[in-house]
């Protein structure tokens, strides 16, 4: 490595004013110093917020899929309960029809003849077995349960898509 000339010359004028004026040249190198560290911490100033305007940056685009998801999830629910309280209003006109079709006459509860049913040829030949009535709140409820059971099953896939 060859140095220059003029860098010869430079450092020994340095040394000759390092060695005339001691505390001038302590003064000049600690001002140098001075300036080296400031621009040093400005450096690391820009450095840190840039990380702090990146960190900002990702906590927004975070908190927008957040919402976004939140939103997705709100409106799957919605629909999922539009769908259950049109399930829930045909499955209670359904079993209205049906109770109000196999309703057992007070008169008839021996034979067990529903009203929807009054020709006795109709009738199953082994009617003289055993009767299960229920009463008509439980057979509203089942239905109810039934159509709730229906629309959670759907809401459960609609949610895992």
């Amino acid at each position: 490595m060859v140095i220059p000339l003029w860098a010869i010359g430079a450092a020994a004028k340095a040394w000759s004013f390092i060695k005339s004026n001691p505390p001038l040249a302590l003064c000049a190198v600690l001002a140098c110093y001075g300036v080296w560290e400031h621009h040093r911490a400005q450096g690391w100033a820009d450095y840190a917020h840039k990380l702090e305007s990146a960190s900002q940056a990702a906590r927004k685009a975070q908190e927008a899929l957040r919402e976004q998801e939140r939103k997705d999830y709100q409106e799957k629910a919605d629909e999922a309960d539009t769908e259950y309280r049109a399930a829930l209003a045909g499955a209670r006109s359904d079993t209205a029809r049906y109770i109000a079709a196999h309703r057992v006459q007070p008169s008839h509860i021996g034979a067990a003849q529903p009203v929807g049913e009054a020709d006795p040829a109709k009738q199953p030949a082994d009617v003289s077995g055993a009767v299960v009535m229920v009463a008509e709140p439980d057979v509203q409820r089942c239905a109810d349960w039934q159509a709730y059971g229906v629309a959670i099953h759907d809401w459960a896939l609609s949610v895992s898509q």
